[in-house]
């Protein structure tokens, strides 16, 4: 999105996951020039009912937006396999 991002997200225990998020938007930033908001918001998914719908949501944003009408088509869409691949 434009304005915001959205990521479903595994963090192993042995990690923090607002330091890790900290570390990733830091590193978007000096990639790329955007500014994040400070904090974040985390949802905890609670089995694969919860991600789905999660997975659901975040996908279709960007055709709920009307920036895209499917949401493969959206630009920055990266899914497991598009990272598998890239291996």
């Amino acid at each position: 999105m434009p304005d915001h991002l959205h990521a479903i997200l595994m963090v192993s225990e042995q990690r923090e996951l607002e330091k890790e998020v900290r570390a990733w938007k830091r590193w978007i930033s000096k990639e790329s020039g955007v500014i994040f908001q400070k904090g974040f918001f985390d949802h905890r998914l609670r089995g694969h009912e919860s991600a789905g719908g999660k997975w659901n949501y975040v996908n279709m944003n960007p055709v709920r937006k009307g920036l895209v009408e499917k949401a493969e088509d959206w630009p920055f869409r990266w899914t497991r396999k598009d990272l598998e691949e890239g291996t």
